[in-house]
This record gives structure tokens, sequence and C-alpha cells, in this order.
């Protein structure tokens, strides 16, 4: 399997994202769990493995330039990337010593038509064959059927489980939540509260709840659901501005 690169999760979880194993990562809008989704595809990357991104959020544009500054890990800043107020000859310096010779790195959208569904993103995975899929995010998808939104969530989940298992591929989903108590907001969410649908934690292999809790640089990041090894909760010392995500073991750090 392609591991995290994060001690405590590679520890308890030690088969790592494997073939056909089913993924899901949950949390509150807004709170990281998109950039947590590319740092892994990133480590995987630097693992020498070929990530696809489904970003159906992002432009691929918009997508790129954040993977870019994850992957540059404090050089370049998001404003820099996004306005494109960088000096060139340092970006082809450092494109030319990082991205030169590296696995290829995909990053593909809706392209504005309509939802995309697990039969485009398998067509997707056809034609880039990577080696680890992550899809931005599952609410936002399509099942190709005039369904309700419990039925349609029921079947795409099953869906993208069914894709890793018959591709031999892992597969990433971030998943939206409901809010049960509005207390709850200061801390990950509980698995019960995927949006729309029980058939999600059913169908996961893994399930992390990430959070950044407000007015900190601290994301928590917690297993709510692992098949494969022991549960396991971690905390992220970030930079998102600057694309930097350092593993500590004090909860306390930057706070």
């Amino acid at each position: 399997g392609i591991m995290s690169g994060f001690k405590s999760m590679d520890i308890c979880y030690p088969t790592g994202m494997a073939p056909g194993h089913f993924i899901i990562m949950l949390g509150y809008s807004g709170r990281s769990k998109t950039w947590l989704a590319g740092g892994l595809a990133v480590r995987a990357w630097q693992q020498g493995f070929k990530p696809m991104f489904v970003s159906l959020e992002m432009t691929p544009e918009a997508m790129r330039d954040r993977l870019y500054g994850l992957m540059g890990d404090g050089i370049f800043s998001m404003t820099e990337l996004q306005t494109g107020a960088l000096d060139i000859d340092n970006f082809r310096t450092w494109a030319k010593k990082s991205l030169v010779g590296q696995s290829d790195f995909a990053v593909v959208s809706t392209d504005s038509v309509g939802d995309m569904t697990v039969e485009e993103i398998q067509s997707k995975y056809d034609e880039h064959r990577p080696d680890l899929v992550i899809v931005d995010y599952l609410q936002l998808m399509g099942d190709g059927k005039k369904t309700g939104e419990t039925e349609r969530i029921r079947n795409i989940s099953r869906s993208l489980k069914g894709l890793a298992v018959r591709n031999n591929v892992p597969v990433i989903a971030i998943s939206a939540v409901t809010m049960t108590d509005i207390t709850a907001v200061d801390s990950p969410p509980m698995l019960e509260q995927v949006s729309y649908s029980k058939a999600i934690q059913y169908d996961a292999d893994l399930a992390l709840a990430v959070h950044k809790h407000d007015d900190t640089n601290i994301v928590e990041v917690v297993a709510r659901k692992s098949r494969h090894g022991e549960l396991f909760s971690f905390y992220l010392d970030v930079d998102l501005s600057r694309g930097v995500m350092r593993e500590c073991f004090d909860a306390n750090v930057g706070v």
C-alpha cells in the first residue's frame, strides 16, 4: 500500500492505502479536508506513485496551484501561485529539480458539464492509469439516475467502492457532514454525521475525520473506522498559506 508519511497513521494502519481500499475523509466545510487529501496525494507522488485528483469544487488550475504549494513545502505562497507573482527563473529551477523525472500527477474536473459520475471517473482512470484516486467531493457527484439524495449518495458510495475493488486501486472520497449539534463543530465529526447516507460508513475501509481548530494552525485527524488496523489520532501544525504540514505530538503546538 501507499504510506501516508504520517508516523501515527502508518504505525496503526500498516497496510497503507492499499489496492481496493475505499477511504472516506469527512469534515465540516472549510476545515482543511481538501488540504489533507492534497497532502496525501503529494506524499504518494513523492514515493513514486501516480495520483489522480478529481476536483469537483475547484478548477483544475486552482487545484494545481494548491498541489504545487504542497510540493514546494514552504517555498511558494498560495498568493504567489494564484496570482502568478512568482520569480519565474526560481520556479523553473525548482521545477527542473523537483518535477523532472518524477511520476505523473493527474488533475481532472467536470469541465463544467453537469455532475461527474463514477462511470466518468472510470473513464478518467482508464485514460491516466493512476495508483491512487482522490475525489473531492462525493456529494457533488451524480449517479446518472433520477433518485433522491439518500439513494444517490448510497449509489455513489457503493460504486466508488466497486471502482476501487475492480481496478485494484485505493480510492479516497471526501465527504461533507451534517451538524447534529452546533457545539460539535468544535471537534472532529463522528462517522454517523456523513451527509445523506449511512451506506458510506459501511462501505469505507478507513474513515478519517479532519478538523482545523478555530484561530489556530492545528489540524486534528481522527480515524473513526479502520478495517485493516487500529484506530488512531494525530495533530498537524500547518501553514496553509505556504503549503506546509508538520505532524506534531503535542496538541498545544501552535495554539
